[in-house]
């Protein structure tokens, strides 16, 4: 998998949980204190949020950072134990 992959998988789950809490981009934004511009970009995967923006994303979602990058995503066909 490539990078912009990851970056689409997350930009896809931010979106995702953002339509699940119904937010809107003014709530998120009063909730997380990051502007609508990093929000958006987040979401859109046009730009790679920095650590400090899924932190704050991951409170306003009551989830982990490690949620929201998707990292124990693994295909169990290429492991090997």
């Amino acid at each position: 998998m490539e990078y912009k992959d990851y970056l689409n998988e997350v930009a896809r789950g931010l979106s995702r949980l953002r339509a699940e809490y119904n937010f809107t981009l003014d709530q998120l934004s009063a909730r997380t204190g990051l502007s609508h511009t990093t929000i958006s970009t987040a979401e859109k995967g046009e730009k790679s949020p920095n650590l400090k923006t899924l932190f704050h994303l991951a409170q306003a979602y009551d989830v982990s950072v490690s949620y929201l990058i998707n990292t124990f995503k693994i295909d169990t066909k290429q492991t090997k134990i």
